[in-house]
């Protein structure tokens, strides 16, 4: 679980879902957006259409949460909303961590 400093608002969530910029990968469609804090903050979205039972969604979330949290990869300055696609459920926690690394990596810092 991150810590309330490091999640979104729902409407900060909203707003970066109309107003952001996207980095498509395989496994994640990224939205992100500028901050006013000095340190990035996240939200994971999985749909129903990506896995129809919550336990397993929730396993998927908090992984990803996981990743973040440990790994200190993003810019100090962006908000993410990370959107997990269907073939997240299909790799295991290991390639799921380089594939989220690369991704928020390669995101240039001009939200």
């Amino acid at each position: 679980m991150l810590k309330s400093n490091q999640r979104l608002s729902k409407q900060r969530i909203a707003t970066i879902l109309k107003r952001g910029r996207i980095k498509h990968s395989q496994y994640f469609n990224i939205k992100f957006l500028k901050n006013q804090q000095n340190h990035p903050r996240y939200s994971v979205i999985i749909s129903k259409k990506v896995e129809k039972l919550a336990t397993k969604r929730n396993r998927l979330r908090r992984q990803i949460y996981e990743i973040v949290n440990t790994e200190k990869i993003a810019p100090l300055n962006l908000d993410f909303a990370i959107i997990c696609k269907k073939q997240c459920t299909e790799i295991n926690f290991q390639e799921l961590q380089t594939k989220l690394i690369d991704t928020i990596n390669n995101i240039d810092n001009k939200a």
